[in-house]
């Protein structure tokens, strides 16, 4: 007798409770999201899907994603890296997800036009997106992981605020540095 291989992947990071999950768990501990989408493809042009599946913030929270302190700016700060089985990789703000800030329902998809993805693996799905380049196909990881964190392994100092507002001379202007 043949068995099903079951595809699961982690929700690991800075997350109070990680955990490993599979397309069955998805269907069973969260509500089922529908999202019909279109998204253009460079090579063989529109695409048209149903997806069904939970709201990736939903299972994120379940986790226990840990924003640092109470309130939107810590929230703002939070990123989810999403890996996909065929090498193809993502990375999302929490504020693209959360009620407060975008609001976008991406799903952590269960079903694919009306197909079952148990063996294939959820699918992260981005249904504001025009084109299909943040969708990750057979998910292996989500890591949730803070923006502080990210920019201390980054080389060099990080620009002050006021730097980033300081506005930037144009070739002619003075200041700009190119002898006019």
């Amino acid at each position: 007798m043949s068995r099903l291989l079951t595809a699961s992947f982690t929700l690991t990071g800075e997350v109070a409770r990680p955990v490993r999950l599979t397309v069955g768990d998805l269907r069973s501990r969260w509500r089922q999201r529908r999202a019909e989408v279109v998204f253009h493809c460079l090579k063989e042009g529109p695409r048209r899907h149903s997806f069904a599946g939970p709201l990736l913030r939903e299972v994120v929270a379940d986790a226990g994603p840990a924003f640092g302190a109470p309130g939107r700016k810590a929230r703002a700060g939070l990123l989810l890296g999403v890996n996909g089985g065929d090498g193809h990789h993502t990375v999302l703000s929490w504020a693209e997800i959360d009620a407060d800030f975008g609001d976008v329902p991406m799903l952590l998809a269960t079903d694919m036009d009306g197909r079952a993805l148990e063996s294939e693996g959820t699918q992260l799905v981005v249904p504001s997106d025009h084109c299909g380049a943040r969708y990750v196909s057979a998910v292996t990881s989500v890591r949730v992981m803070a923006w502080s964190r990210v920019a201390a392994l980054l080389p060099g100092p990080l620009p002050s605020p006021a730097l980033a507002l300081a506005p930037a001379a144009l070739p002619g202007q003075a200041g700009s540095g190119d002898g006019q």
